[in-house]
């Protein structure tokens, strides 16, 4: 009996990962409770929905939850069985029991590299593929059982691993893993609670991740960027890393010399970055190409101060950045911000909807002098000279205003730093082309005089007003019980000896000429 308990509770260490049904959870307990007989596993529900209490029990403290009532206590047997991953790739790619055409790993797959590599290989060559273990290049066993390696000599040609919501729960399984796997390249660890390794685990890990370039992290529950820092070590020369849905709200700048020497990509998106000053510490990530930040919360893109002539020193190689579904204020400061990054030539942004994207890509290229690609639309040198046309005239009055204050002309070029560049290439804007055209008010300022009341009434009307309509405001203005209809004249405010009788009933105010500051002369 002593033996069987001994081998139960080396099938459930603390904090491994369990599964019963459809729910995962975290163990946190194993063995007996008191007053109960038999042997128990306390669980941390990752849906704290699913549990009843916070690890005590007859108010006693077996253990205790993250979030409160996200435990409980289950019998061993309530437990879905475990699996090796060699034993999840067996079954699916060997036995066919399951699907082996994943369709999350042929999505991911072709995301990565940015090619339906699957649709022209086709469904046939993969399944005779299957018969031979040994070419197997892209297996996913997501949503399985796997929380070993096994042995997985048969499948060392092994390129892209799919462990997506497996119940793998710490590094050292991991590392068996990619150590087997000579070839292996992408590894995707999403929907995966992994305990954080010990500075020991590290260096006698860290040999085991050197062949790897991709690493998904995607909704692992790192909330903590300082944890994954800490992961990262792992791994030191990753080139793509995505930390999506993480909630994460705050980074920390990362000692470059310990942690993504050549991070190429990085994928933030679906957190909780809702300031752009945590995204610039990152800045120092030098070999960092394209920065994904979409549903983030950020509603301005704020870059540190230089001049209108100079780029900014941080990001010095990114190429291109995702801002998509982020509730941006200002497209035009967002542009002209962006325009600091150097090597920046692909956007992607959503459209202000009461502007629409015409204008968006109008404003893009215009302001952002190096961009190729905005929403995966290319940028032609037709579409750069019309943006830059645009700018050049929109600006071009306020830009004169200024040449009489170097102080001013300094201000202007940084709020537009691109115009100093389209002066150069297309001249100085004429003012006859870009000066204001002033808009003509559609209301007139006039005040109402009934003399015999001696009342003053100053008010605005539409100049489209008819003389009737304007009897009709009087009467109501003055005197509402009036037996009788006013007689209107105006006098004309810069002449006071003009006064013109209003005698016809369906002409206009502006018909009759009359001017803000004229008075309305009204007798009964």
């Amino acid at each position: 009996m002593v033996g069987l308990v001994e081998q139960q509770m080396s099938a459930f260490p603390i904090n491994s990962r369990i599964k019963v049904s459809n729910d995962y959870g975290t163990v946190k307990f194993f063995g007996e409770i008191k007053g109960y007989s038999g042997l128990w596993v306390g669980v941390e529900w990752d849906d704290p929905r699913r549990g009843k209490h916070s690890g005590c029990v007859n108010e006693i403290q077996y253990f205790e939850t993250t979030c409160p009532n996200a435990g409980s206590m289950i019998r061993p047997g309530k437990i879905a069985p475990f699996d090796s991953l060699a034993g999840a790739i067996e079954k699916r790619y060997v036995l066919n029991i399951g699907n082996p055409l994943d369709e999350n790993l042929m999505r991911e797959a072709k995301e990565n590299v940015k090619a339906s590599i699957f649709e022209f290989v086709g469904a046939e060559k993969i399944m005779k593929k299957q018969s031979h273990v040994e070419h197997l290049e892209d297996i996913s066993v997501a949503y399985s059982n796997a929380q070993t390696a096994g042995n997985l000599m048969p499948f060392c040609n092994l390129v892209t691993v799919n462990l997506t919501a497996t119940l793998i729960w710490n590094w050292k399984i991991v590392a068996d893993i990619a150590s087997q796997l000579p070839r292996l390249s992408y590894l995707n660890l999403s929907q995966n609670r992994l305990v954080l390794p010990s500075d020991l685990d590290i260096v006698d890990l860290e040999p085991s991740f050197r062949h790897l370039k991709d690493i998904n992290l995607s909704d692992c529950g790192l909330s903590s960027f300082e944890d994954i820092l800490h992961i990262a070590k792992l791994f030191p020369w990753i080139e793509s890393l995505s930390l999506q849905k993480n909630n994460i709200s705050q980074l920390i700048a990362p000692d470059c010399d310990v942690v993504f020497k050549n991070l190429h990509y990085l994928d933030l998106h679906k957190n909780n970055l809702s300031s752009f000053d945590e995204i610039l510490k990152l800045g120092n990530i030098v070999n960092l190409k394209v920065l994904l930040l979409m549903q983030n919360g950020l509603q301005r893109i704020n870059l540190p101060d230089c001049e209108a002539t100079e780029y900014v020193e941080i990001f010095p190689n990114l190429m291109e950045i995702n801002l998509r579904d982020n509730p941006i204020e200002n497209e035009i400061e967002t542009f002209n911000e962006l325009d600091k990054l150097k090597s920046l030539a692909i956007l992607n942004q959503t459209p202000d909807p009461k502007s629409g994207f015409e204008n968006m890509f109008s404003r893009a290229v215009g302001l952002i002098s190096h961009l190729r690609q905005l929403n995966k639309i290319s940028v032609n040198s037709g579409n750069r000279r019309d943006a830059e046309y645009d700018i050049w005239k929109l600006y071009g009055w306020e830009y004169l205003q200024t040449s009489g204050s170097p102080t001013e002309r300094k201000k202007f070029m940084k709020k537009i730093r691109t115009y100093g560049r389209i002066v150069e290439k297309y001249g100085s804007p004429d003012e006859s082309l870009v000066r204001p055209q002033v808009k003509v008010s559609s209301v007139v300022a006039v005040n109402l005089l009934d003399p015999e009341a001696n009342r003053l009434v100053p008010k605005k009307l539409p100049k489209k007003m008819t003389i009737q309509a304007l009897q009709g405001l009087v009467l109501k203005l003055f005197k509402s019980n009036a037996g009788s209809l006013p007689i209107l004249s105006y006098v004309d405010a810069e002449r006071q000896d003009v006064c013109v009788v209003l005698d016809n009933m369906s002409r206009t105010l502006d018909y009759y000429s009359i001017q803000d500051g004229d008075t309305i002369i009204i007798q009964w």
